[in-house]
């Protein structure tokens, strides 16, 4: 066993303090056209007389590789080793890339460095024997991570260039970027595991912990072990294939242990030790007969209490049985010796006559009838076809016409049968057989018809047969770059990054902003955000106060050490463990309030001392050097030419003087100027003809002879003065994620990963939750650098292993989780917004509308943002409208266009609704050119100076300006504010602007104050040319549009119409009353009139009986007839006389009155003279004058019925 544990001791030392792989470098070419060496001499032999050597190089080269140094010395140790390869060529060669002996590797094992320093010299191996000769040395600085890619680095020297590539590989089961990271795949008792491309340890199936030794159980094993996956092996007193049953105490007989071992809980209604005493027996056993009452005495023991006539323990004697009148159902009693006997009504049976006889028990209907039990009888319910009280009789089935869709109906004996029309099947004929066979495709489903079929397709298929697919994508529905993939009957938008939504049409960042309370940092996680809480606050916004431990199995010593139950009984009993809240780079420090803080150690910040402190954020590299950021301290990688720590020294390319035959160096930036002697000619004196030589510019550069100097001509991608300098760099474009620092290396680069990344291009997130650090079923939350537990409900601590806890408060605070401060009011909530977070009193903008966060309340204003457009064009940039399947896309753009020309504009209509003017999202009345306008309508016209504003303008572009005004979204949060605009009729320069509201609470007899004050604010702006709107400028005259409508003089109104009907159809009444009167009293008068004209006609046909009366023949004078007579002169009686008809008009009476002859009259009569001629012609003319008054009269009774009869007519009219 000690030497099992000194294994894995030496194991782990060796995992994470050492490392191992190599340093390669393989020579590609060189070039060395004069065949010289460093002082300018030939390497063998002498010169020709053209000046080049006569001889050949033996080159072979040695490389040493030390730490990094900002100044290079060539002299010192290869502190990380050196190599010598054999001889390679001569002066000028070039292998391929797969030539092995050019490759030499220095072995390392140590933890790489990441940066170094490259010394590489070509050396002629001939000169050995004379203390060697140089050809060229070559020195490099730089980064590089291990990998499999090689990095290429160029030298042009003076005597030489070199081509040569480099790389750092691990050795095998060597990982991470200093080769240090050990994982060898095992499966035995140490592990259970593989490794990824990063060295990760990856658990197989059914196993986990540091080194995946530990085995998982079988899921749901609640109190059992286990040596291998899946196991559940049962602790001491527990029992069931989930260790999850507990064992009872033996003997236990009618109880249970209820979740503690060895117990003893009995069930109800059971006692004693063993549960094995019946405390119910009367209700399990039922002893007591005959209706008897049972009562437990005491367990296993009970008494009866028997009703009249029965007795014994049971009440199972008989002593008057019929007295309790035992019999049911009409039954008689007979009491008995032993008991009694009933005797049963018809129909019942049974010891108490309690059953009931079972007529339908011999099946007594025939062809299948259903027979219905009853009381001492029965009646058969007959199935179709057959009759009689026992369905005994056949009948004409086809007389209730059962056949639906037939030719004719045929009877048969206890049936019929149908002769069905083409399509139809079954008995009666109303099945539709069914022509579905499986033709429609891709899901569609099969409508049967009457001898035909429909296929109803899916979603996203059409056709016959549903087999065309509809092109989802071919709208391009997706938004903001985002790539549509086609599915069948949808889409799915594969989005950008930072967008989100079904079309990728929402911009989302949940932690912007900060969702996070107290200090925490937010971090994405799979399109949701995680709060990193310091150890102090807990909740998903930090909301809440934690306590690091609570009483019960733990306690809290201080802020920073919990105290553990332990069996070591030299400590007391109590173990105590550090929290390890501020992990490897900080040391927690209580605090008095039950709070703390992480003292971290240099070049580390953050609240758990989890981040790098970025020494490079003052970009301290001159020249363009590029920073590397370490613990506490940076290094500056420079650029070709420069040197020193900050990349601030021009190294000097002119030591070792590179000019030949006397010329005098001039030192550059990553160059040099050589000025040539005694007609020496070339970059370094070497040339007597030309200026230019074929190995003058590198890389194809093309020299030119400039007589006293020269110049090249480079190629794309490289510059200086002789082509030398690449002009592109691989961390041009980037390559490098998550704030990755690009390190150019030759043609290649390294990116330096910022703690919490790996990978190439730092794309990978570290798993700081493999291995797997969480007990008791806690949920591990990978952060960058750094990982949280969420424990499981009962659990608590760093890695969730503290359980059953309690907590003690600190003064001062209460609640479960001491997370409330006696006294203080809570924290106000935040919001959540399509899926972001804002905290409270937050206020942002969602497309027209502002929006508030109030303690956990969104409240937004309610403007109305106008229709969408829904047709896409190249130069349209906003998000379109997708129409659904039961809407148009209707393009209007020339109805929507201000100032022509316009891009093209649609927007969506229900199918039935195209002609509307109304968008299909509202419901009002306030319309421009066809407005109702009231309290909750409102219009304003807008006069445009056409010639000022700029083309393209539509009518939605400035609608959508003033539904943005910040006025209007401070006035519409308790009630919807519509804004619609549209070129006034006629008035091509002239826009109307209708403002509504949906107000429920407007006092009737004013304007909606809301509406009303969005109207002055927006006409004020507009007028006063607030607006940064170039279109809103243009307007000339704004005029705005009220109605109130007052509803209390409406209802003064309404009442005061039916008020003046009332008093008209009373006044048509009583004129129709007096005009009824009235004619009556002309009809009285009318018929009177004409009775005494007939009267009147009657006495002048008989000559007049009054005046013959009154007037006596002479031949009777003497006598006395007429009563008494008188004298009477001629004038007198003309003047009475003519009197009398003179008033025949006016008083028809007075003729009357005439009749009666008093005696006055009589005396009269008498005393008169016997009349003259005269006198007579005179009653002669009077009678005539009375026939012409008479006709008169008729005349105009007759005018006067005319018109009594059309006043009538005018009256039925009136009244109709």
């Amino acid at each position: 066993m000690l030497v099992l544990c000194l294994s894995v001791l030496l194991m782990t030392v060796l995992e994470y303090t050492s490392g191992s792989g190599y340093f390669e470098i393989q020579i590609t070419a060189i070039q060395n056209p004069r065949g010289e060496v460093l002082n300018g001499t030939c390497c063998d032999g002498l010169r020709n007389l053209n000046g080049s050597c006569s001889d050949e190089c033996d080159t072979f080269f040695r490389v040493c590789l030390k730490e990094y140094q900002s100044r290079v010395t060539f002299d010192g140790s290869c502190t990380f080793g050196n190599k010598t390869s054999p001889i390679l060529g001569g002066n000028t060669f070039t292998y391929p890339p797969d030539y092995n002996r050019t490759r030499l590797k220095l072995p390392f094992d140590f933890a790489w460095t990441r940066s170094y320093t490259l010394i590489l010299e070509a050396w002629d191996q001939d000169t050995m024997a004379y203390g060697g000769q140089l050809i060229e040395r070559a020195a490099h600085s730089g980064i590089i991570l291990p990998g499999q890619d090689w990095h290429t680095i160029t030298h042009n020297g003076p005597t030489a260039s070199l081509i040569y590539r480099i790389r750092v590989v691990c050795d095998d089961h060597y990982y991470n970027t200093t080769c240090t990271k050990f994982c060898r795949p095992r499966n035995d008792h140490f592990g259970h595991y593989t490794c990824d491309r990063n060295g990760d340890k990856v658990c197989m199936q059914g196993w986990m912990g540091n080194n995946c030794e530990k085995a998982i159980c079988k899921t749901g094993c609640s109190h059992g072990s286990c040596d291998s996956p899946g196991e559940c092996r049962c602790s001491y007193g527990w029992q069931g294939a989930l260790c999850d049953q507990c064992i009872p105490y033996p003997g236990c007989k009618h109880g249970s242990c209820n979740g503690s071992p060895w117990s003893c809980d009995c069930d109800m209604n059971w006692g004693g030790i063993l549960c094995d005493k019946d405390l119910n027996y009367c209700g399990r056993h039922h002893p007591c007969l005959n209706g008897g009452i049972c009562k437990n005495t005491a367990p296993d023991s009970y008494e009866c209490t028997c009703y009249e006539g029965f007795s014994g323990v049971n009440c199972e004697i008989a002593e008057h049985a019929c007295s309790t009148k035992p019999c049911k159902n009409g039954a008689s009693c007979i009491d008995t010796m032993g008991g009694f006997i009933c005797t049963c009504a018809p129909g019942w049976t049974g010891a108490f006559c309690e059953g009931y006889v079972n007529e339908c028990a011999s099946d007594p209907c025939l062809h299948g009838g259903t027979c219905v039990d009853g009381i001492n009888s029965y009646r058969c319910l007959c199935p179709p076809g057959w009759g009689g009280a026992h369905c005994q009789l056949d009948s004409d089935e086809c007389s209730g016409s059962p056949c639906v869709n037939a030719h004719s109906c045929q009877d048969l004996q206890g049936g019929y049968k149908c002769h069905c029309q083409t399509g139809w099947t079954g008995k009666n004929c109303d099945i539709n057989i069914n022509d579905c066979h499986h033709q429609c495709q891709n899901g569609g489903h099969c409508v049967d018809l009457v001898n035909s079929y429909h296929c109803a397709c899916m979603p996203g298929y059409t056709g016959r047969h549903c087999e065309t697919e509809i092109c989802e994508c071919c709208s391009s529905p997706c938004q903001n770059g985002a790539t549509c993939h086609e599915q069948v009957a949808g889409y799915t938008c594969e989005c950008q990054v930072g967008y989100t939504g079904f079309n990728c049409q929402v911009d989302v960042d949940p932690c912007h902003p900060n969702p996070c309370l107290n200090g925490a940092s937010c971090f994405n996680v799979q399109g949701d955000y995680y709060c990193h809480c310091s150890d102090h606050w807990e909740g998903r916004h930090c909301e809440n106060t934690k306590s690091t431990c609570m009483s019960g199995s733990c306690q809290v010593i201080d802020s920073c050490t919990i105290a553990l139950q332990s069996n070591h009984t030299e400590t007391g009993g109590v173990q105590l463990i550090s929290s390890n809240v501020c992990g490897k780079h900080g040391m927690c420090i209580s605090k008095p309030d039950g709070g703390f803080t992480c003292a971290c150690d240099l070049g580390f910040t953050g609240a758990y001392c989890q981040e790098n402190v970025n020494d490079c954020k003052e970009n301290p590299c001159l020249n363009g050097g590029t920073c590397i950021d370490g613990i506490n301290n940076y290094q500056c990688i420079c650029k070709e030419g420069w040197e020193g720590v900050h990349c601030n020294i021009n190294r000097n390319e002119c030591s070792p003087n590179p000019c030949r035959n006397g010329g005098f160096c001039i030192d550059l930036v990553a160059d040099f100027v050589c000025e040539c002697v005694n007609h020496w000619k070339g970059k370094t004196c070497t040339l007597r003809d030309s200026q230019c030589d074929r190995d003058t510019c590198k890389n194809g550069g093309t020299c030119s002879d400039l007589g006293d100097t020269f110049t090249c001509n480079c190629p794309k991608k490289f510059e200086g003065s002789t082509c030398q300098l690449s002009s592109v760099k691989a961390c041009d474009s980037s390559p490098c994620h998550n704030g990755g620092t690009c390190v150019n290396s030759g043609d290649s680069f390294t990116c330096i990963c910022k703690d919490g990344y790996e990978g190439p291009l730092c794309e990978a997130d570290i798993n700081n939750c493999n291995p797997f650090p969480c007990y008791n079923g806690g949920r591990c939350i990978d952060g960058i650098n750094w990982y949280r537990c969420q424990c499981a409900k009962g659990f608590a601590g760093p890695d969730c292993r503290v359980s059953e806890y309690k907590c003690i408060c600190p003064p001062g605070r209460t609640g479960r989780k001491c997370e409330e401060v006696v006294g203080q009011i809570p924290s106000p909530l935040s919001c959540e917004f399509n899926r972001r977070i804002y905290s409270d009193q937050t206020t942002w903008e969602h497309e027209c509308n502002s929006c508030t966060c109030t303690n956990g309340v969104i409240k937004c204003s309610k403007i109305w943002c106008g229709p969408k457009n829904c047709i896409s064009h190249q130069n349209i940039t906003e998000s379109l409208e997708v129409c659904s399947p039961k809407q148009s896309c209707v393009v209007e753009t020339e109805h929507n266009c201000f100032v022509p020309p316009c891009l093209p504009w649609g927007q969506c209509k229900d199918i039935d609704k195209v002609n509307d003017p109304l968008p299909h999202s509202i419901n009002t009345n306030c319309v421009p050119n066809a407005a109702e306008l009231g309290n909750n309508c409102a219009k304003i016209t807008l006069i445009f100076e056409l010639k000022k504003m700029p083309v393209g303008i539509t009518v939605e572009f400035i609608c959508d300006t003033l539904r943005q005004f910040p006025v209007l979204q401070d006035l519409s949060h308790d009630q919807d504010i519509y804004i619609l605009c549209e070129v006034q009729s006629g008035h091509p320069d002239t826009l109307e602007v209708l403002i509504s509201s949906e107000s429920t609470s407007v006092k009737t007899d004013e304007l909606d104050p809301e509406l009303k004050s969005a109207v002055h604010k927006l006409t004020s702006i507009i007028s006063h040319k607030k607006s940064n709107s170039s279109a809103l400028s243009a307007v000339i005259e704004v005029t705005v549009e009220t109605i109130v409508t007052n509803s209390a003089q409406k209802s003064e109104a309404g009442l005061l119409i039916p008020v003046i009907c009332s008093v008209i159809g009373v006044v048509g009444l009583l004129v129709i009353i007096v005009l009824f009167v009235c004619h009556f009293r002309r009809k009285k008068e009318i018929a009177r009139r004409r009775a005494e004209a007939q009267y009147v006609e009657q006495k002048t046909n008989n000559e007049n009986e009054e005046n013959l009366r009154r007037y006596k023949n002479p031949l009777y004078a003497g006598t006395d007839k007429g009563g008494g007579t008188r004298k009477v002169s001629a004038s007198e009686f003309h003047e009475v006389d003519l009197d009398k008809f003179e008033n025949l008009e006016k008083s028809p009476t007075r003729l009357l009155s005439g009749r009666s002859d008093s005696p006055n009259d009589s005396n009269d009569w008498n005393n008169s003279s016997p009349p003259t001629k005269t006198v007579k012609k005179d009653i002669n003319i009077e009678l005539s004058r009375s026939r012409a008054r008479v006709r008169a009269a008729e005349r105009e009774l007759i005018e006067i019925s005319r018109t009594i009869a059309a006043d009538l007519r005018s009256e039925n009219e009136v009244m109709v």
